[in-house]
């Protein structure tokens, strides 16, 4: 019985750990199926073959102002796009190959939701992003 008690305490702790690590930006959450995915640590760059979901991190600025998006794709099929959306889950930015750059108001402190969704989707994407 006390290994349960154990057991679910470290999940609790576990699953405290992971909430703080998205809740402040550390974490990517994936939710993706693919032939083959090779990205960066942060999300914002990758190389993909037949690849469908989407990634979802929180991004805080450090400071009041604006920033200046760009999202650079090469596919050979399918579509990927961005979206920034704000504490309300309401979307401020919608980036696409129609649409590839944004200037965007941010607050300092802030939390944004970043997701880049992928449809059917083969080749790279490079998202960047920055104050200005």
């Amino acid at each position: 019985m006390d290994k349960v008690i154990s057991l679910m305490l470290l999940l609790l702790v576990m699953a405290g750990v992971f909430w703080l690590l998205y809740w402040n930006g550390y974490m990517v959450i994936n939710s993706k199926s693919a032939v083959s995915f090779i990205g960066s640590g942060r999300g914002n760059r990758a190389v993909f073959t037949a690849c469908n979901g989407s990634i979802r991190r929180i991004v805080r600025f450090r400071a009041d102002g604006t920033c200046v998006f760009r999202l650079k794709t090469e596919l050979s099929k399918g579509e990927v796009c961005v979206e920034l959306l704000d504490s309300g889950r309401q979307r401020i930015v919608l980036l696409d190959s129609g649409n590839p750059g944004a200037v965007v108001p941010v607050s300092k402190g802030k939390r944004y939701d970043l997701v880049i969704r992928f449809r059917s989707a083969t080749g790279r994407y490079v998202l960047n992003y920055e104050m200005s």
